[in-house]
């Protein structure tokens, strides 16, 4: 596999801390070299630490971790909380150092799997995977890291990948929510409907998670149930909008029940919600209810994020996808088109965009080209059900000549075709299309100012049922 030179080093520089950690920590129990007054003092200002994070206080945890390892220097413990505490305030850098450090005093699996988390949330997904890896060989009885490693194949577009390891938590743990959420999602992105759904429901059925909702009203619409997708959509902001609903349990991603706050690090990047979900669903017609729809659920912010994120990592598959689903909600479906072919350039088997792509360019005026994607889903995914509007985008009258496909090496992966199709005339004042992901957004970054990720791109009220 392929790694970046940043990655490489970043790995590079994790082993160097391993052994250093072993010879330290070695050296520290032979020598009994720490003073044990300031140690316990150290400890309890650690737990004190933790029952902060219980209560989402984390600048407050911030703080009582630094003292602690300010009383204790030689204690691993207080660098470890901190590290999982900066970065749940996003402070990847700092939080890095700090497990860097814990490691560096003692060799443990738990900061190797923290270690993983922060490189996930900067993206470097292949150095996320090399620590999990460690972390499941180390203790391959952790199999909730099974699930960690299926995340960061999700991210890099190796949907099968992903599934398997998924599955490989679920016969560990029948009862993982965090595992089947996992292959509902692999088997969304892959196209497979029925799996996807059956996923979902036996994760709900565990235990309720928001993002979930939200995968189950996506399915819905792409099915041709309207009416369970809105109310599904309205469910999931409903609920995503009681900041008091606790996030995912720690312990469902490896960390051990002591440290058993709440936080869900896979949520990061997630800019879709179910008002941008209902302002896709509404057609030409009703124009004025989509953009009020995308307002309501923030596209314009997130948009700018994306664009934001994609200039420092402009190959993020997962982010490059929601970049699209938000344009598409926000009626730029010129935009939204060139957005998802950039997707399915670099992950040729995320089948599910094959619908979406063909949607935005019937949206835009180019049904006969969307026409070929959805022929192309049909043909890859016999059987597979499809909304009436998606289904009639295939029956489109004078398509372009088929098949147009482009082979496409992946592991472990079906390779789609890409469609050729006929070069548009341009139209005078046409809005410019997102030729390229990078230059769009390097254009968009040098233009206008930086819109900072929110917490949540979903609006505090409730959708009113007659907005459905």
């Amino acid at each position: 596999m392929h790694r970046s030179a940043k990655t490489l080093q970043r790995i590079a520089t994790l082993c160097a801390a391993m052994t250093l950690g072993f010879n330290t920590c070695a050296s520290a129990q032979l020598a009994h070299s720490w003073n044990v007054q300031a140690r316990e003092q150290a400890e309890r200002s650690t737990s004190a630490g933790m029952s902060m994070l219980l209560k989402r206080k984390t600048a407050q945890a911030i703080s009582t971790f630094e003292q602690a390892s300010q009383t204790d220097p030689t204690d691993p413990n207080p660098y470890s909380a901190l590290g999982l505490a900066l970065a749940m305030e996003g402070k990847l850098d700092e939080a890095l150092h700090a497990l860097q450090r814990s490691y560096s005093l003692r060799q443990a699996t738990e900061t190797l799997l923290s270690t993983g988390i922060v490189y996930y949330l900067q993206r470097d997904y292949d150095a996320a995977i090399n620590a999990w890896t460690k972390v499941i060989e180390a203790n391959p009885k952790n199999c909730q890291v099974w699930g960690d490693l299926g995340f960061a194949h999700l991210r890099k577009g190796q949907f099968s990948e992903a599934d398997e390891l998924f599955q490989k938590l679920v016969k560990c743990r029948p009862n993982s929510q965090f595992g089947y959420h996992g292959i509902a999602l692999a088997k969304y992105f892959k196209g497979d409907f029925s799996g996807s759904r059956r996923a979902a429901e036996r994760a709900q059925s565990i235990q309720p998670y928001a993002p979930v909702v939200l995968i189950l009203a996506k399915l819905d619409a792409l099915q041709g149930d309207r009416l369970s997708a809105l109310k599904r959509a309205q469910q999931y902001n409903t609920t995503a909008n009681r900041r008091s609903i606790p996030e995912r349990s720690m312990t469902e991603i490896g960390i051990p029940l002591q440290r058993d706050f709440r936080w869900d690090p896979f949520k990061a990047d997630s800019l879709d919600n179910g008002y941008l979900l209902a302002a896709r669903l509404q057609d030409a017609a009703n124009a004025d209810k989509q953009l009020a729809l995308a307002e309501q659920g923030k596209a314009s912010q997130a948009i700018g994020s994306a664009k934001d994120i994609l200039v420092k990592d402009p190959r993020d598959l997962f982010v490059l996808r929601e970049l699209a689903l938000a344009q598409m909600a926000q009626a730029e479906f010129a935009n939204a088109s060139e957005s998802f072919k950039a997707v399915l350039e670099r992950a040729p088997h995320c089948y599910v965009d094959l619908l979406h792509l063909a949607r935005a360019l019937a949206m835009d005026g180019k049904a006969a080209e969307g026409a070929a994607y959805v022929r192309e889903f049909q043909n890859k995914l016999p059987g597979v059900k499809i909304s009436p509007l998606l289904a009639n985008i295939g029956q489109e009258p004078n398509p372009p000549p088929q098949p147009v496909l482009e082979s496409t090496k992946q592991p472990k992966e079906e390779v789609i075709a890409k469609p050729k199709v006929k070069r548009e005339t341009k139209v005078k004042n046409k809005p410019k299309a997102f030729s390229t992901p990078t230059t769009e957004v390097e254009n968009a970054a040098k233009d206008a100012p930086k819109v900072s990720a929110p917490a949540t791109t979903n609006d505090t009220r409730a959708i009113p049922a007659s907005e459905f």
